[in-house]
């Protein structure tokens, strides 16, 4: 008799400790979840790389033609209905969101492989993916700095909280941050030497201008708790003149 070979084990995902997940919609209707953690194996530390690598995977398993569309979420670890969406894949084309809009590593290698569906070259499509890059390489990338790649003061600001923050040490970024956000004249001019700076800090919550409004969403309770002292002072104010 000859001896069979064992079946690999079946990955399993592992939903809580993943950093992404996705969804696939094929075509004869069913729906396909993905984690990019595996159970009782540590996830890759290089996030950018860990998400190209999912991306490569999955369309070399010929995905993009068994789907309609598969989306790609950053996990909130609260709820799923508040994973944000970073990539939409379509048989034909894909829409970037969020701080992927401005990775320009993982979206030129997401074009490699349109650019090869195109041209009928459908080889292995994880060899698209751009090269590993040392430690200086990539710092060069990530802090290189023009109003091309940042058009508004918003892309630079997500930029610096939502990718470059997570990545390296708070004070670079902030220093960063605040050597290149004057190159925004809405943000006025250089502070003096020995001035402390003033402006939105990546830490906490930023302090929107009106010009910033749209990009972040107020909080209601901050917001009623401003009205409820506006009014406590106007009515002291009243029962002050009152009694003149």
């Amino acid at each position: 008799m000859t001896p069979q070979t064992p079946a690999k084990p079946r990955l399993q995902g592992d939903k809580e400790t993943a950093t992404f997940r996705w969804e696939l919609y094929l075509a004869n209707g069913k729906i396909f979840d993905g984690y990019s953690a595996i159970k009782d194996r540590a996830e890759k530390h290089d996030k950018q790389q860990l998400l190209q690598d999912c991306i490569g995977r999955i369309v070399n398993s010929g995905y993009l033609d068994k789907t309609y569309q598969m989306l790609f979420f950053k996990r909130t670890h609260f709820n799923r209905a508040q994973d944000v969406v970073l990539l939409e894949m379509y048989p034909t084309r894909y829409v970037a969101h969020d701080y992927l809009a401005l990775d320009l590593s993982t979206t030129e290698f997401i074009n490699r492989i349109y650019a090869a569906r195109q041209t009928g070259q459908f080889l292995d499509y994880k060899s698209y993916l751009p090269p590993r890059l040392n430690k200086r390489q990539q710092d060069a990338i990530d802090f290189e700095f023009s109003l091309a790649r940042f058009p508004t003061y918003e892309h630079f600001v997500a930029h610096c909280r939502d990718y470059l923050k997570p990545r390296y040490l708070y004070a670079r970024v902030e220093a960063w941050f605040h050597h290149h956000k004057h190159s925004y004249p809405q943000q006025g001019s250089a502070p003096q030497p020995g001035a402390v700076r003033s402006g939105p800090r990546l830490d906490g919550p930023i302090q929107p201008t009106p010009a910033q409004a749209a990009m972040l969403s107020p909080d209601p309770a901050n917001q009623q708790s401003i009205v409820n002292a506006q009014q406590a002072v106007q009515n002291l104010q009243n029962k002050f003149k009152s009694t003149r």
